[in-house]
């Protein structure tokens, strides 16, 4: 139920799903990682890296944590922990073409702030 309200967008429904699933197995990974999700939905992105990188505390593999917590940081416009992330998760997983569309702006961002994108 909740990933197809995350599918659809209904970030709010979401939320309140997988809130309610984290309270039934608060250890249970995917769980975290699909309320990060819905959390990223709706414009809570350090909560999203905040339950993205307790995933990672347990599972130090989990590419999907990686990304999520990626995503999350570009949010924020931590460019350099979003790279980190990010590059994490390619390297666990290189197939996931998201990842890549997503080291691109946190590059161009990382640019930005060390003065100019040349500086990457």
């Amino acid at each position: 139920m909740g990933k197809a309200q995350l599918d659809r967008g209904e970030g709010a429904p979401a939320l309140a799903t997988f809130e309610k699933a984290l309270a039934l197995q608060p250890d249970h990974p995917d769980a975290k990682l699909n309320l990060a999700n819905a959390c990223l939905l709706m414009d809570q992105p350090e909560r999203a890296r905040q339950l993205a990188t307790a995933v990672l505390e347990a599972e130090r593999s989990s590419a999907p944590a990686f990304y999520v917590a990626g995503v999350a940081s570009l949010h924020l416009r931590d460019y350099t922990n979003a790279i980190q992330f990010l590059q994490q998760a390619r390297d666990i997983d290189i197939r996931v073409n998201a990842v890549s569309l997503q080291l691109g702006p946190g590059l161009r961002g990382a640019g930005e702030v060390r003065g100019g994108a040349g500086a990457v």
